[in-house]
Formats: structure tokens, sequence, C-alpha cells
């Protein structure tokens, strides 16, 4: 399976391998709605590379749960609450007060 054109097994290892001990990054825009919509919030974006955004979440044994769940798409996800938390991202990508 690829996504933009990349192997998903490629997606999980580069994941995995930018995470720290204190946080979770991700420049992964569904799986950072999927984490924001169950409630973990975003602590900080990353905007160091112009090319994409990193999404920064606090790291917790939960969280890593709900990720790997992601990837094996064992995840059950109310529709109307995911376009709710993509739009509530979506606003953090282009709020213009974070920018600066």
């Amino acid at each position: 399976m690829f996504v933009d054109g990349i192997s998903c097994n490629y997606y999980r290892i580069f994941l995995f391998m930018n995470m720290n001990n204190d946080y979770f990054q991700t420049s992964d825009l569904g799986l950072a709605t999927i984490l924001y919509s169950f409630g973990y919030p975003i602590d900080a974006l990353d905007r160091s590379d112009n090319r994409r955004i990193l999404f920064l979440f606090k790291r917790c044994k939960e969280i890593d749960e709900v990720i790997q769940q992601y990837w094996a798409r064992e995840l059950g996800v109310e529709p109307l609450a995911f376009l709710g938390a993509l739009k509530d991202v979506k606003s953090r990508i282009y709020d213009v007060h974070e920018i600066e």
C-alpha cells in the first residue's frame, strides 16, 4: 500500500524514528486529526521546514496504542467528529498568531 507514492511501511518507520521520549511528532494530517479527535491536544506545531508542518503531541502509552491502531486500520471514528477535528487542526495550521 502506498501513501503519496511512499510505502506505508516506510511511513511507519519514519514516524516512529521521529519520536523522542516526551513528544510524538508527525507531518501526517490524517494521523494528527485522529489523535486530536481522540482527545490528545496538539502541544505545538513545528514550522521549521517550509515544505511541511510537524504536529507535536505529548507521549503516553495510550497515544502509542492509538497510533498503532491507526496504522493497522483498527480505529472506528464518527465521521462528523472527524470532520470537526479536521477543521480545528487546519485552523491551527493557518492561524496567523501561531505563525509569528
